[in-house]
Parts: C-alpha cells; sequence; structure tokens
C-alpha cells in the first residue's frame, strides 16, 4: 500500500497510466476515474505516457513520465494496461508495472497476474456481430483487422472472429486477415494490404476496434467502394465518432467510462483495505447501424404486448407497469447516467399528468421549462442528443400504445405528439447553443494557443525562469494551475539508452489559485521522487494533474504538469511541445551566447572555421551537391516536418548510366565531367526547395517535399528533356544518361529515410531492368 494511505489528514492520490488524452477511447477511461476521484474527494494524476515502446517517431519520450511514480508516490495505480502494452510481451509488461509495486493496482481491460482487472467480456456481442453479419447479411469474405499480437484483448477478439467463422460453417482464408495495432493508421494500410497487394476480394471487414474500423471504411469510401452495398464495415468499443461516421459504424459496445469507475472503485476500496474480486467483467453488446447493413435505430423497440391490458386496469397498476418501462428504457443509457434519474421522473410527471387526464396544455409548459432546466443543468454533447432522440421515439410509441384504448384517445395521441415535439426541439435548440458556445471556446483555444506561442517566441530571449509572462495564456485555456520543473541540465535520450531520471528538478513556473509564485530555480530545486508531492500543489482543495515531458527530438528538458479540464484534452500536447520547442531555441541561443562571451576574440575566425567545416562535412567537392551526410541529416529535419505539416513527398534516387564505360574509353576527367553533368541536368530540373545529393560514385537522391505523385510526370518530361538538350550542347563522343526511379509518400505513411532509400532504390533497378529489356526487343 502507498504511504499516503495511512495518513488521516492528507486527501488520497491516485494515478491513472494511459496512452493519451486525447483519443475517445482514452478520454472515455479518464472521465470515469476523474468522475469517481471526484465523488470521493480523492486526487488524481494522469500520465498520458503513450504505449511503450511505440514505433512510431519520438512517442518513446513520452514514455519517460511513468517514471516519476515510486512506491511512496501514490494510494493506488490505475493502468489502462489495453493502451499500454501493445508492442510489449507478456514478461516485458509484467517487469514493467512490477516496478510500482507495493503500490495497490488495477488494471483495465487487461487480465494481470496478481492485480484485480476489470475487463470487458470480448466474446458475447463480438461473436453477436460476425454471426449478425453471416446470418442476417450473407456475407461470406469477412476480412479481419488485428489489434497488436502482444495484446490479450486483441487476441480474444481474434480468437472470437475464428470461433465465429466456425461455428457458422466458413472456413479461415488467412489472405484476409490483417495485422493492426489500434490506430487510424494501420486500418488504412489494412485496406491497402487488402487490395493492393494481395489483391483479395471480400465483402465484409471486421477491425478489432472503432478508430480501425472508421479509418478503414473512409479509406474504403475513398476507393469508391459503397458502404455496406458493396462492403460491411463492423468495429468494436463504440466510440463517439462510431454513431457520426458516414455511414454511421456498427459496433461493439463496450462499457468503458463504467469499466473506468469501477476501476478506480476498486482502487479506492484496496485503500481502505477492503476485499475486492480479482476480476471483474462486463458484459458487451452489439450496436446495429448502417455500415453493416441494417437501418435501424440504435435501440430495438419492442412494446409488450401486455400495454392493451394495461389501458384497462386501474391507473395504480398501470403507472406502476410504466415505471418500470420507463426504467428499463433509461438503463440502456449508461453514458446519460448524469441526467437518467432526473429525466425518469420527469417522464413519469409526464406520463400521470395524461394517465389522470390533467389539464396538459396548461401544464406542458411547466413541463417543458423544467426540462428545459434539466437539460442546462450539464454540457449537452452530441452523444446526448443522439440518446434523448431514442428516448422520445421509444418513450413514445409506448405511451401511444398505452393510451390507444383511454378514453379521448385521439385527444391523447395529439397532445402526445405535439408535446414531444415541442421536446425535440428544446434539445436541437439547447444542443446548438451548447455547440456554438463549444465552436466559440475552440476557436478561442487556437487563438489563445497561437497567443501563447507568439509570447514564448518574442520573449525567448529572456531568461528561461521568467515564463510567468504566459499565465494568462494559460488561465484563457482553462488551465487554472501549472508547474514547469526543468533539469538542470538537458538530458539526451535515445531509444537504445534506459532513461535515467535526474536526482533534481528545478521549479521554473509555478501558479495557481494563490497567484504565481516567486521561485530562485536552484535554490528551490525539490527531489526528483518529490515531483508528486511537491510543496507547490494546492493543499486545500482536491485536483486532477496530467504531466507531460517537455522535449525536442532526443532532448528532454523537464516536466510540466497541468490541472486537467478533459473538456479541453487536445490542448495539454500541443501546450508542452510548444514550450518545448522554446525550449530548444532558448537552449541554442544560450549556448551561443556562451560560446561568443568564451570566444568573443575569435568569434570571425570561428565563424569562418565553421562554413568550412560545414562545407566539407555535408557538400560533395566535385558537384556541389549535399553528400551523404548532409542529405540524411536534412532529408530527416524535412521528413519530420513533413509529417508535423501534413505534406506529402516523392524520393527520386537516380545513377549516371555507363560511368565505367566512359572512363575506361575517355578517361576519369570525363567521368567526372559525366558526374558533373549528371548533376547539373537535376538542378535543372528540381525545384530550388528540394534537396539534392549525390550520395556516392554514379549515385545521386532528390527528396522533393510538398508535391504529389501526379507531379512525377512533370518531373520526368523536364528531366528528359534537359537530358535531350545537354547532350546536343556539350558535343562529346558519349552520351549523357542518367535513370531514375522514385517512390511517392503520405505523411502519415512516413517510417523511416532508409526504408523510402530502399524503396526507391529497388524502383530504380526496376526501370533499368525494364529499359535494358526494352533495347534487347529492339535489338
Amino acid at each position: 500500500m502507498g504511504k499516503g494511505a495511512l495518513s488521516k489528514d492528507r486527501r488520497l492520490t491516485i494515478g491513472l497510466f494511459v496512452s493519451e488524452l486525447e483519443g475517445e477511447y482514452s478520454s472515455a477511461i479518464c472521465s470515469g476515474v476523474e468522475d469517481t476521484a471526484k465523488e470521493n474527494d480523492a486526487n488524481l494524476f494522469i500520465f498520458p505516457g503513450k504505449t511503450m515502446r511505440a514505433p512510431y517517431q519520438y512517442q518513446y519520450q513520452y514514455n519517460i513520465i511513468y517514471d516519476f511514480v515510486h512506491k511512496n508516490s501514490l494510494d493506488a495505480l490505475i493502468l489502462a494496461s489495453g493502451t499500454l502494452c501493445n508492442f510489449l510481451s507478456e514478461k516485458e509488461f509484467h517487469d514493467f508495472y512490477s516496478h510500482f509495486s507495493p503500490i495497490p493496482m488495477v488494471s483495465i481491460s487487461i487480465k494481470l497476474k496478481d492485480i484485480p482487472s476489470v475487463l470487458i467480456d470480448n466474446k458475447l456481442g463480438f461473436k453477436q456481430a460476425i454471426s449478425h453479419l453471416i446470418t442476417k447479411h450473407q456475407k461470406k469474405k469477412i476480412a479481419f483487422i488485428r489489434g497488436p499480437e502482444s495484446n490479450i484483448e486483441a487476441e480474444e477478439r481474434y480468437q472470437t472472429f475464428l470461433e465465429a467463422l466456425q461455428e457458422n460453417g466458413l472456413p479461415l482464408d488467412p489472405a484476409l486477415v490483417v495485422n493492426g495495432d489500434f490506430t487510424v493508421y494501420s486500418g488504412i494500410k489494412a485496406v491497402e494490404i487488402l487490395l493492393e497487394k494481395r489483391k483479395v476480394h471480400f465483402d465484409a471487414i471486421v477491425a478489432a476496434n472503432d478508430e480501425m474500423a472508421i479509418s478503414a471504411l473512409n479509406e474504403l469510401a475513398a476507393r469508391n467502394y459503397k458502404i455496406p452495398k458493396d462492403i460491411a464495415v463492423i468495429g468494436f468499443d463504440n466510440v463517439e465518432g462510431a454513431k457520426f461516421s458516414n455511414p454511421p459504424l456498427t459496433t461493439v459496445r463496450q462499457p468503458i467510462y463504467k469499466q473506468a469507475q469501477k476501476a478506480c472503485e476498486t482502487a479506492l476500496k484496496m485503500i481502505a483495505g477492503k476485499k475486492v474480486p480479482k476480476v471483474t467483467m462486463l458484459e458487451t453488446e452489439l450496436i446495429r447501424r448502417s455500415s453493416c447493413g441494417c437501418f435501424v435505430p440504435s435501440l430495438n423497440s419492442s412494446l409488450p404486448e401486455e400495454s392493451n391490458e394495461i389501458a384497462q386496469k386501474n391507473s395504480k397498476d398501470g403507472l406502476a407497469q410504466t415505471n418500470t418501462k420507463i426504467h428499463e428504457i433509461l438503463k440502456e443509457f449508461e453514458g446519460f447516467a448524469p441526467r437518467r434519474e432526473k429525466i425518469g421522473r420527469w417522464i413519469r410527471e409526464i406520463f400521470e399528468a395524461f394517465h389522470h387526464e390533467e389539464d396538459i396544455q396548461r401544464k406542458s409548459k411547466e413541463f417543458l421549462e423544467k426540462f428545459k432546466k434539466i437539460l442546462g443543468e450539464d454540457s449537452l454533447k452530441s452523444d446526448d442528443v443522439v440518446d434523448l432522440q431514442n428516448i422520445f421515439s421509444l418513450i413514445r410509441e409506448h405511451f401511444l400504445h398505452l393510451f390507444k384504448n383511454f378514453p379521448n384517445s385521439d385527444r391523447k395521441v395529439f397532445l402526445i405528439e405535439i408535446f414531444l415535439q415541442k421536446a425535440r426541439i428544446i434539445v436541437e435548440e439547447l444542443f446548438q447553443q451548447e455547440n456554438s458556445k463549444r465552436l466559440a471556446h475552440f476557436y478561442q483555444d487556437i487563438r489563445t494557443l497561437r497567443q501563447t506561442l507568439s509570447s514564448l517566441v518574442s520573449n525567448v530571449y529572456l531568461k528561461v525562469e521568467n515564463l510567468s509572462y504566459i499565465i494568462n495564456e494559460l488561465l484563457n485555456i482553462g488551465i487554472k494551475s501549472s508547474y514547469i520543473f526543468l533539469y538542470p541540465r538537458e538530458i539526451i535520450h535515445n531509444t537504445t539508452e534506459k532513461w535515467k531520471k535526474p536526482k533534481h528538478l528545478e521549479p521554473i513556473m509555478i501558479y495557481n489559485e494563490n497567484g504565481a509564485a516567486r521561485v530562485s530555480p536552484r535554490r528551490n530545486a525539490i527531489l526528483t521522487e518529490e515531483l508528486l508531492s511537491n510543496p507547490y500543489l494546492p493543499k486545500n482543495r482536491r485536483w486532477t494533474l496530467t504531466l507531460n515531458p517537455l522535449f525536442f527530438m532526443e532532448e528532454q528538458f523537464g516536466i510540466i504538469l497541468c490541472e486537467l479540464d478533459l473538456r479541453n484534452s487536445y490542448n495539454y500536447e500541443t501546450l508542452s511541445l510548444q514550450i518545448s520547442c522554446v525550449l530548444k531555441i532558448s537552449s541554442l541561443i544560450r549556448a551561443r551566447e556562451k560560446a561568443e562571451h568564451k570566444l568573443k576574440d575569435a568569434l570571425k575566425e570561428l565563424e569562418v572555421y565553421n562554413q568550412k567545416l560545414n562545407n566539407l562535412s555535408q557538400t560533395d567537392e566535385l558537384t556541389g551537391l549535399y553528400n551523404r551526410r548532409g542529405f540524411i541529416t536534412l532529408a530527416k529535419q524535412n521528413l519530420i516536418l513533413s509529417k508535423r505539416t501534413n505534406k506529402n513527398g516523392i524520393l527520386f534516387y537516380a545513377d549516371l548510366d555507363g560511368l565505367k564505360r566512359i572512363n575506361d574509353n575517355y578517361g576519369h576527367d570525363e567521368g567526372d565531367f559525366a558526374i558533373q553533368s549528371a548533376a547539373n541536368i537535376l538542378k535543372n530540373t528540381f525545384r530550388n526547395m528540394d534537396i539534392l545529393a549525390r550520395m556516392g560514385g554514379d549515385e545521386f537522391t532528390v527528396l522533393a517535399i510538398d508535391t504529389n505523385p501526379e507531379f512525377i510526370d512533370i518531373f520526368k518530361t523536364r528531366f528528359d528533356k534537359n537530358i535531350q538538350n545537354y547532350n546536343q550542347i556539350i558535343e562529346k563522343p558519349y552520351k549523357i544518361s542518367v535513370s531514375i526511379g522514385w517512390i511517392s509518400f503520405s505523411s502519415r505513411e512516413i517510417e523511416s529515410l532508409e526504408k523510402l532509400l530502399a524503396e526507391a532504390d529497388n524502383c530504380l533497378y526496376e526501370q533499368k531492368k525494364h529499359r535494358e529489356a526494352r533495347k534487347s526487343e529492339k535489338s
């Protein structure tokens, strides 16, 4: 048990490890834990440290925040295991979380050894979904996008897929199974693999989660496939976006929010020394929408056949039966929990008024005003609108069916229709108002983040201790307290090295409801182990704080703690990246100022020397192009920028044909001339912004960012024309001939420069092989 759990004069503190704040799944996890922590007056630290060992550039830098937890820092720790271990073996993940013993721990979604786990029954709803495709929609060729093989939940879903095929008499076709990693990108990639590489036919696609399903659906639509007419699509999770995809996604609902609540409740019981079950299992449910071929509401409204009998019974029996029906209907809407009880009472009051034939026209205004007040107590989300409309539809059918045999039934039916229509209008009006507020708030956040970056950049020459000038901007985006701690010096952290956190942290910016605190970084330094209990945190109220690392590429600078408002979850990582970039600039400026101070007398000589050194190290002496080292350095930086700015590009690989023949027949001077000629042809062909390099010998490469495959023909035509014109001008006994290959890429597909170079080189080889084949045919 954590050290603080035994202290009665302090507020409990719970930690949550999750991959991010921004995804819908992670957001639901964070919301469920935070709401339960609030209800129990417990503090909450959220560590959005990305998936462990994710193969995405620099994401490993986020993993370091998990290392700020130790046995005395938290009373309990909740692991959103399904978001953390996708790229770890079972043993590796066990070694990871065992490090935090003896803190009481609870796992969400993955069953862990000796740790209470809150799990989802992946089988029931998922098997229903796959069987639904086969039996209801007669699908026979079903593709499947798997989750990470190391993820237990993902494997359970895959095994459920296999069982569903077997139970429905369908054989498994391995060509229809594609590996994924639960991300949007793997859904897109899966479609490309199925259609382009394997060229297989399928009439349905099932994904192990909604993010992959929605991205696959969108990719299929972009390729002009009609969903569900050509290909049906099913996912798993029932994230908010599933309702609003085009068409709406059939999926399996898992109670993510409730799962997080249960995990937090379990953690609190463990802190109190109470016995908790080793496994808590929650059920899943098939949610039918249009993407599978069904055109039904999200809920099936089945009316009880005994409704006519209820109408004939006395008022007391009718009211009791209706109360039961209302309870059953509202119970379906788990995410609507905050308003469910009040809405239920409201509906019962309406029914009672109709039942006793009161003056409904007079009371309608009173009922509608009360309804408007109920909805106005909390923000109305798009999910709430869908749920309310479904509730109204089900209640309407029940009321109309129930009252049809009552006296003056026509009038009752008319009044019910009018009343519910007005209620629907109120929902739409309130949602539009709330949506307008959200949109205005969103735009304001963008402006504020822009202003924050502007303030940071404009003040970059100030000492790094003076970050207090951004406090107003942080307050404007809803961050009511924030704490920035930096390491005594920058730490280089590579993927090949184990992270070693420093012993001390220096407070740089501290502010909360008491205002900004003036601190001397070195004098007020804290031990790293004290970060989660540092003396600047609020003592007189509960809070939820999120930790984000401050880093730039391989350099780690420190940690920022921000008080969290999940409604603005997309601001926190953006803010930390902005501050990190400015810290990097500031670091460069300080380093330069220090060098200038030490070497003031030799500054001009140093600049000349640096220029020469830079040219020698990055420039090819013969052609004036970048050499291999210069190209790799600049190309990697441009690929990072391309990924962040969502720009596509093309990588060209070329070589000079027949260089050995020119050297052998005409001498090496002519060989050098031919290499220079090839370089000049490339310079004249490509843009000034493109990165051209001689990779060595007769090989060249060009990286063209912010361009698309349709420009390849333009480049190729210009290239061929330049070669032809050059040969006419030089009047040599030999012809300059250059072969060229290329690979186009989108920003979301960039994996590594080395892979792009290898693919472009393979393309070059294929081009040369085809050209040689054509020559042979002509001869």
